[in-house]
């Protein structure tokens, strides 16, 4: 185990040991967290602040993010040789229209 994942251990621990109800809503869910993931990252100072909170207590919404951040990368890197970045943005936010609703393409 890294030290930045016994820090995260630590500090999980030490958290939710110490925070009232309403701490813990704060912190958001795994499920909100990977949303932000894969939507986009809140826009409100307060939406980040939350998401990195949780970033910071969870290894695998940590792992998760790392894990998709490279998986982009890969596929932009693969898939913008063949095709114009106006046709990618396209399909995007095709993707998100169709799979989150219209409210969420940028």
């Amino acid at each position: 185990m890294k030290l930045t994942e016994k820090f995260r251990q630590s500090w999980h621990g030490i958290y939710y040991y110490f925070a009232s109800d309403s701490g813990v809503k704060f912190a958001m869910t795994c499920k909100d967290a990977a949303e932000q993931v894969d939507v986009g990252i809140s826009k409100t100072l307060m939406g980040r602040f939350q998401f990195l909170l949780h970033i910071s207590l969870c290894q695998g919404c940590k792992n998760y993010l790392s894990l998709t951040d490279a998986l982009k990368k890969a596929i932009k890197n693969i898939v913008s040789k063949n095709e114009r970045p106006v046709r990618l943005e396209q399909l995007n936010n095709d993707l998100l229209a169709k799979h989150y609703g219209k409210n969420h393409v940028k």
